[in-house]
């Protein structure tokens, strides 16, 4: 299912940030399918033996040039996550299931990019502009779980009339 996902992204360019097919511009509504469904494949490689619950999904735009470059944020991508916890007593622990899942898309031509924030795994394919963030948590003692699994997937960076235009807010399902 990620292939196909992220058919839709590969071959773009990344010149001045909005990523271009044979067909025109990207935008919002053309990557954040593919990009929810990168989501649901990273997150479904979870062994569901091992998962407490699914929370905090989110599927939102996010500015991605630096406010000095871009303070209007026009040029925006789609951010797709969600938090998984794992069960308390897991047959498994956390950092061999995050081996597991960090490994299933090192497999598949995926490799470790610089990871923007300390305890996550940035997964990045030259195929592809989207992104995959991975961070871990063991042991939870506020809700008594064995860890936590955070899956986020990034779009490329796509030229928006902005956070508050009709598409940003159709899309985020603001109206």
């Amino acid at each position: 299912m990620a292939t196909l996902a992220l058919g839709v992204l590969s071959g773009c360019s990344s010149g001045t940030g909005a990523g271009e097919e044979s067909g025109g511009q990207l935008t919002l509504a053309t990557i954040k399918s593919p990009i929810q469904l990168l989501r649901n494949e990273a997150a479904g490689r979870i062994p569901s033996a091992e998962v407490d619950s699914i929370v905090q999904p989110t599927d939102r735009s996010s500015a991605c040039k630096p406010s000095a470059e871009d303070p209007d944020e026009l040029y925006r991508t789609w951010e797709s996550g969600v938090l998984t916890l794992i069960k308390q007593n897991s047959s498994k622990p956390v950092k061999d299931i995050e081996k597991d899942l960090i490994d299933s898309f090192l497999a598949q031509g995926w490799s470790e990019g610089e990871a923007p924030a300390a305890k996550t795994t940035r997964l990045v394919k030259d195929s592809t502009f989207a992104t995959i963030d991975l961070s871990f948590v063991e042991h939870d003692l506020v809700s008594k779980v064995d860890g936590q699994i955070q899956v986020i997937t990034l779009g490329p960076c796509v030229l928006t009339d902005g956070p508050d235009s009709a598409e940003v807010r159709k899309l985020e399902g603001k109206d």
